[in-house]
């Protein structure tokens, strides 16, 4: 959820090579150097660990989000279809940005041509304003159902046009970044924006339209919904009779559940705008970024990365419904029968010995 991120979402030595473009090159005296881009083994070890884990739980549990609401016709509501929407986003973070990051990194020199160098940039905007604008609908849903209790819930057919919308006007938002990348030194993709001040402000924008604002809406509006479920009166306002205790327990469960979610996403992505931004509007404004830049960048970029696999974790601990499901994927409940028959007729066998010819064994 990627992964992508920052000024131009994860891109990587892609943003530092706009720091370090032709037109900053030129300006170098002849006995200045590019600074030492290479990381020290301990950091390359440790980067691609962390990737391998992040690609393989993120890809395999956001396939299993995606087949347990697919199997189950009564998930298939407009909540889970904003959730396997975002999990389609982060298994294309997970099979597309993070490889193409992680080989940029360790090379610091673009090997996949023009069409890539323009794809992944633009796919990292889109999945990240994809992903925002997921969590942003899916509170929407949620504020709708705790604090508008008689207003009638989200359609499958609404789900899937706020679905399109978002995916639009993600397109639309990373449209800048197929004009700004072309092949160059010194990295071999570069982003060039006409003037430094178009790509600050650009810069500004997606940290603002992506993360910031969206933040400013969803901090209010969980607060207020986790008020109402835990401290308002169990009577439904003007209707004389009492919620459900089951149906409020649920909704405190899925409300619970979708808070965990929101945080860790602001959280994970934090990092890699904080620096962005600050390569944009302080180091990298006026002067060439330090050696350790690189590393901080990498390390940044993982933590956003491990956004697109703490989901499937979180659906798997606080939710009963996709808990069962990715269970049943993985044929864990026909172990657990396995388990209890085997000990149960172990149990039962003392019995038959002992001459009890009432005792029957468990069916599988």
């Amino acid at each position: 959820m990627w992964s992508f991120l920052g000024n131009k979402e994860l891109v990587t030595s892609e943003k530092m090579a706009s720091t370090l473009s032709p037109e900053n090159l030129t300006n170098m005296s002849t006995n200045e150097q590019l600074p030492n881009i290479y990381d020290p083994i301990w950091a390359m070890i440790l980067r691609w660990i962390l990737a391998t884990i992040i690609v393989t739980v993120g890809s395999l549990g956001n396939i299993m989000v995606c087949a347990v609401v697919y199997k189950n016709q009564r998930m298939q509501t407009a909540m889970n279809l904003f959730l396997v929407n975002l999990a389609v986003w982060d298994i294309l973070v997970c099979l597309f940005n993070i490889p193409f990051t992680l080989i940029y990194n360790q090379l610091k020199s673009w090997p996949f041509g023009l069409f890539w160098c323009k794809t992944m940039p633009t796919l990292q905007v889109m999945s990240l304003t994809a992903s925002t604008g997921s969590l942003v609908a899916i509170t929407i849903e949620r504020y709708r159902a705790i604090c508008l209790p008689f207003t009638p819930p989200l359609s499958k057919f609404q789900a899937k046009l706020a679905i399109t919308l978002v995916s639009i006007t993600s397109f639309l938002l990373a449209l800048p970044e197929v004009g700004a990348y072309n092949l160059g030194p010194p990295f071999g993709c570069m982003e060039e924006f006409p003037t430094r001040t178009l790509r600050q402000a650009y810069s500004l924008l997606l940290f603002l339209v992506c993360y910031l604002l969206p933040l400013l809406f969803l901090v209010p509006a969980y607060t207020k919904m986790i008020f109402k479920l835990w401290h308002d009166r169990d009577d439904l306002p003007g209707s004389g009779v009492s919620e459900d205790s089951k149906n409020r327990k649920r909704k405190r469960n899925v409300l619970k559940m979708m808070a965990v979610v929101v945080t860790c996403y602001a959280l994970c992505v934090l990092p890699t705008y904080s620096v962005f931004l600050w390569l944009d509007f302080g180091i990298g404004a006026d002067e060439t970024p330090p050696f350790y830049f690189f590393i901080l960048l990498s390390f940044a970029q993982i933590v956003n990365f491990s956004n697109s696999c703490v989901n499937p974790i979180i659906y798997w601990c606080l939710s009963a419904q996709f808990s069962k499901g990715f269970r049943k994927i993985l044929q864990c409940d026909r172990l657990n029968t396995w388990t209890k028959q085997h000990s149960s007729t172990s149990s039962s066998e003392p019995n038959a010995i002992s001459g009890h010819p009432n005792t029957v064994p468990t069916k599988v």
